[in-house]
């Protein structure tokens, strides 16, 4: 449960902070994946967090998600449980 926590408020606050536009897929990736790796997260559960959650959404959802300077929604901090718990059982 811990794992999943470090997972989600790390994402959260990357929400926060990023808001880039103009980033490819691959580089808004790549940026959620060493934000997690900053704020704690292994190498190997972030990649496969952000690598699933992301192929959810479609471009616009993205970059909706990625521009939005929000916080998660609940779905998706459920969706982060459910990921980060699959990623880390694999």
């Amino acid at each position: 449960m811990r794992r999943v926590a470090v997972v989600a408020v790390s994402l959260g606050l990357l929400l926060a902070g990023c808001r880039q536009q103009g980033l490819s897929r691959d580089e808004l990736e790549r940026r959620y994946v060493d934000g997690l790796i900053e704020g704690g997260v292994d190498e190997d559960v972030a990649e496969c967090v952000i690598a699933r959650f992301f192929a959810a959404l479609d471009d616009d959802e993205l970059e909706e998600f990625n521009t939005s300077g929000t916080g998660l929604t609940g779905s998706q901090l459920d969706e982060v449980a459910r990921l980060t718990a699959s990623c880390t059982s694999v």
